[in-house]
Formats: structure tokens, sequence, C-alpha cells
């Protein structure tokens, strides 16, 4: 699993821009602030899980075993940007492996951005090698998400985010709402869920992990 550097997905909806999704008055008071945050980063975890991938560049730093051969699945993906990489090499002890890009064709790395995958390459024309053979001894930190957000991901986090916002915060606790979670329209519920609409937006960025 990820060393991810933040213990929790990374929220990128900003308060003020949600404020004026949501229609809030210019002279509303901030009394409300939050709570609106606290949902907003409920919204942003919702999705993340949901999608099994960062949305909002996010660091992490992983732990892979040499005996792979020369490629290596990175778990988050699509990576933004690389960081480092470390390769311990037994009593030969740590080396830093750079980016081998056709620019600069350097014994070192390459990577998928898409996919995440990594692979071990001579210096030249980047012609695959094994990784050093260890248990744990492949040592990476990058930036998987997006950059910038893709607008279809933010419009479902903000539409979930004024979901959750009137069902709990403006509705009279006397009255069940009906809401689009009943395609029908003709049953009350205790709790109105996700609607399948927000559902529907983020279903092609989902990630697939089989084992």
């Amino acid at each position: 699993m990820p060393l991810s550097d933040s213990a929790t997905w990374t929220t990128y909806l900003d308060l003020e821009e949600t404020k004026s999704w949501l229609q809030f008055p210019d002279d509303a008071s901030n009394a409300q602030d939050a709570n609106l945050q606290r949902i907003i980063d409920m919204a942003c975890e919702w999705v993340q899980n949901e999608i099994n991938r960062p949305v909002a560049p996010t660091r992490f730093t992983e732990r892979h075993d040499g005996w792979s051969g020369e490629y290596i699945m990175l778990h988050q993906c699509p990576v933004v940007e690389f960081v480092s990489c470390t390769e311990w090499q037994s009593s030969g002890g740590p080396i830093t492996l750079g980016e081998s890009t056709p620019e600069n064709p350097v014994e070192g790395i390459q990577i998928d951005y898409l996919t995440g995958r990594v692979m071990r390459s001579f210096a030249g024309y980047s012609w695959p090698r094994p990784f050093f053979p260890g248990s744990r001894n492949i040592e990476i930190t990058y930036l998987a998400g997006y950059n910038p957000v893709p607008p279809v991901l933010w419009m479902a986090t903000a539409e979930l985010v004024a979901h959750w916002w009137r069902n709990t915060q403006q509705a009279s606790r006397q009255v069940l709402r009906v809401t689009d979670y009943d395609p029908t329209g003709t049953q009350d519920s205790l709790w109105a869920g996700v609607p399948y609409r927000i559902q529907g937006l983020v279903a092609p960025y989902r990630r697939t992990v089989i084992g």
C-alpha cells in the first residue's frame, strides 16, 4: 500500500467558490462555513473513494520489490509529476535513479504517466533492464491526480455538496424530501444517498482494481 504523505484524500473544492455555486448571498453570515467545509471535505473524499484514484494532485511514497523484473506498477494514477526514485543495491547501498527521456536518456526509470507503469532502463536508447533484486528495495515518490481537476469531476462534487447541504442543513427536520435517489419519485427515503445523476458523472473515471 502507498505510504501516502497525506493521511486522507486532498480536498479540491474551494469554500468561497462553493458558496458562490450554492448561490449564497454576498452578505451571508459566515456562521455556517464550518458545516459547509465538512460537507465539502466529505464530498471530495466520497468522489475519490468512488473512483478509486486521487483527483487533486496528491503526493505518495511507495516501496516495491526489485524481484518484479524490469516493470513495477504504481498504486495511484494518473501520475502528474515524478519526484524521486531510490534503488537499494544490497551492499552497494542506495542509488538515485532519474527519469530517462528521449531528450535525456540516462540510466534510470521511465514512467507511463497515464497508467503508472514504471520501467527500469539502461542509458542510451532506454533499453529495459531488471531492477536490482530485493524485498521492498525500490522507493518511489510521485504526485498522482489531475491538474487541473476535470470539469466533470468538479461538477459532480459541487452537485454532491449542494445535494447534501440542502438535505441536511436547509430541509426541515420534520419533512422527508423526495430526491432522485428514487428514480420514480414515488417513495420517500430516510437517507437520500447519492443521486444517480452524480454517480453517472463519476463513473467514467472509476478505476477497477482486481486482487
